[in-house]
C-alpha cells in the first residue's frame, strides 16, 4: 500500500480503508478553465528529499499523475475527471476502479462508482479533501446517512455512500477531512 502513485491516492486510501459514493452526488458541470493545468504538491515533513506528484489536467478534463522519485516518473492511465458545485463548494469525481488500479490494488468496484473529493483554487494553488471515513461510519450510526462496507483481504474496511444522487450528503459536518493536500501549480513552460 505505501507504494502508490500520487499523494492523492495516498489521502483516499490511508490506513488501507477508502470511501467510495455509488452514484455520482452531482451532475458534472464541465471542466474548470481554472482548474487544467499542471499542479505540483505541495511537500510535507514526512516526504522523501526528491519525491512529489503531480497532477495533469487538460482541457477535456482527463486527469494524469505522476509520481516523481529523483530521476524516476511513473504515469498513470488517464482517467476522466467530472467537476460540479454546490452550496459554494467546488467537488470533483472520477472512476473508482482507476484509482484501484493505479494503487495495484486486487479489488475492483462497479463501474459507477466513483471517488468524490472537495477542492478549492486559490490563484495557484490547489487544496483537496478526501471523505474522512471515519466520519461516514458516525454519520451512519447518527442515521444521517446510508452507507454499506465490505472488508476485502487487502483492506481493513470499503465503504460506499449508497443511494440515488444527492448534493445534499456533501453538506454534512465533517464529511471531508480538515487537512487538505495541497498542490501549487507549475510553472509554464515556454
Amino acid at each position: 500500500m505505501k507504494n502508490l502513485i500520487a499523494a492523492l491516492l495516498v489521502l483516499l486510501l490511508a490506513g488501507c480503508t477508502a470511501t467510495f459514493f455509488e452514484t455520482p452526488p452531482l451532475a458534472s458541470q464541465g471542466c474548470d478553465p481554472e482548474a487544467v493545468g499542471s499542479w505540483l504538491s505541495v511537500p510535507e515533513e514526512s516526504d522523501a528529499e526528491g519525491e512529489h506528484s503531480r497532477l495533469r489536467i487538460d482541457t477535456d478534463c482527463r486527469l494524469l499523475v505522476d509520481e516523481v522519485r529523483g530521476t524516476d516518473v511513473s504515469t498513470s492511465a488517464p482517467v476522466q475527471l467530472h467537476l460540479g458545485q454546490h452550496a459554494g463548494e467546488h467537488y470533483a469525481w472520477f472512476d473508482a476502479n482507476w484509482m484501484l488500479e493505479v494503487a495495484s490494488a486486487d479489488a475492483r468496484v462497479e463501474p459507477t462508482d466513483v471517488v468524490v473529493v472537495r477542492y478549492r483554487l486559490r490563484g495557484e494553488r490547489l487544496d483537496i479533501w478526501p471523505v474522512n471515513d471515519e466520519a461516514v461510519d458516525r454519520l451512519h450510526d447518527q442515521g444521517r446517512l446510508v452507507r454499506r462496507f465490505e472488508q476485502p483481504e487487502e483492506y481493513e474496511k470499503l465503504r460506499w455512500i449508497t443511494g440515488p444522487a444527492n448534493p445534499a450528503v456533501l453538506e454534512l459536518d465533517g464529511l471531508f477531512g480538515s487537512e487538505p493536500k495541497r498542490f501549487s501549480r507549475e510553472e509554464r513552460q515556454p
